[in-house]
């Protein structure tokens, strides 16, 4: 156990190699052809070979990057590497969970089996990011729209009717008046407003870059309701899916626990999850270490204690990775379908009073007649 401990800490990964840009749909694409070739009873170096030339007569420059790397690791295996101490090489592609999942496959001749449940996590992960994206640049496109549609009537429709009411010798009210004066207020002083949101943005985005920056997000975000909940299911998805596919491949659980929190982004979760590690590695039981965190969800380290008891880690795990990702799909599709009312009717109630403040002294106007 604490040879494990130890070994789980320690992912080495050569620097002296050149770094290969390749994204996660690329690497998805490539291990699903390998796990394709290698079924169908295809070595691994021809299998290589195949990618390899398939990806070189292409002559796209996004798939060079995969072609150099493919040609790479068929070379380190063809000299006598295995193909997951080749892949350690290149940890800027490879993360450590894959290439341990890899050489666990390897050690026990699962290696077709692991690269299809490794293709099927991204395959996951991605069609999840991308669901999560659409759910936040709808509502981000709608809220621009409305502060754009605000604008351009304080800034422009506005100043106009003013010089209407002017040669009417209308007395304008305080609201008209106010918004009259945000208007010239923003005709004025526009680019200045303008720099200075980009210099507020800038400085968020450097603030973010910092480790202490990100540190107090991470904290801000997971305790704001809902969007934590969000978040930390988030995250859990991650989490849970790679260590059923750890320990599936047969690693040992502290080993498996430190790869899977290699996939943790957010830094208190990380934090807390190390904390679980070290419990773990000192002999406590993993649902135990998990409950005293106080930060994991109640269900996560109920379902932890029952798989402690039966000893299916893997498939309790799966089943919790499909729930929280079922759960965050869900979430989203509500949070979209309520938030475009929601947007829609503040845009409504906005517009409606600038028009209604225009029309003001038309009323005045009217009552004085009568």
């Amino acid at each position: 156990m604490i040879a494990d401990c130890e070994n789980s800490l320690q992912i080495c990964g050569s620097t002296s190699q050149p770094a290969y840009r390749v994204s996660l749909r690329q690497l998805r694409i490539v291990t699903r052809q390998l796990a394709s070739l290698l079924r169908s009873g295809m070595p691994l170096v021809p299998a290589l070979s195949a990618i390899h030339h398939q990806l070189a007569s292409v002559g796209l420059a996004r798939d060079m990057h995969v072609a150099r790397l493919i040609g790479y690791l068929k070379g380190r295996v063809n000299s006598g590497s295995s193909l997951s101490a080749a892949m350690n090489e290149h940890p800027e592609v490879f993360e450590p969970a894959f290439v341990a999942t890899i050489a666990a496959a390897e050690a026990s001749g699962t290696l077709d089996q692991a690269l299809v449940d490794l293709a099927e996590q991204m395959e996951q992960r991605e069609a999840l990011r991308m669901q999560v994206i659409s759910s936040i640049v709808y509502p981000i496109f709608m809220i621009c729209l409305a502060i754009a549609v605000v604008v351009f009537m304080l800034a422009y429709i506005l100043p106009g009717l003013n010089q209407v009411f002017d040669q009417m010798h209308l007395v304008i009210p305080w609201p008209t008046r106010l918004l009259m004066n945000t208007g010239t207020f923003i005709r004025q002083y526009g680019l200045v407003l303008g720099f200075g949101c980009c210099v507020a943005m800038l400085a968020v985005a450097l603030l973010w870059g910092t480790e202490r920056g990100r540190r107090s997000l991470d904290h801000l975000l997971l305790s704001i309701p809902y969007i934590g909940g969000l978040l930390m299911k988030a995250q859990l998805v991650r989490l849970a899916m790679t260590l059923s596919s750890l320990l599936n491949a047969g690693l040992p659980l502290p080993k498996a626990l430190a790869m899977a929190g290699n996939t943790l982004t957010n830094h208190r979760i990380k934090k807390a999850w190390q904390a679980v590690i070290d419990e773990v590695c000192e002999g406590q039981p993993l649902a135990a270490a998990v409950r005293r965190t106080g930060l994991f969800p109640v269900l996560f380290h109920h379902v932890l204690a029952t798989a402690d008891d039966t000893g299916g880690f893997e498939g309790c795990l799966a089943e919790l990775a499909q729930m929280y990702r079922y759960d965050l799909q869900t979430a989203s599709k509500l949070a979209v379908s309520m938030l475009e009312p929601l947007i829609l009717l503040v845009m409504g109630t906005v517009v409606g009073l600038i028009v209604l403040a225009a029309l003001l002294p038309i009323f005045s106007l009217n009552q004085t007649i009568g």
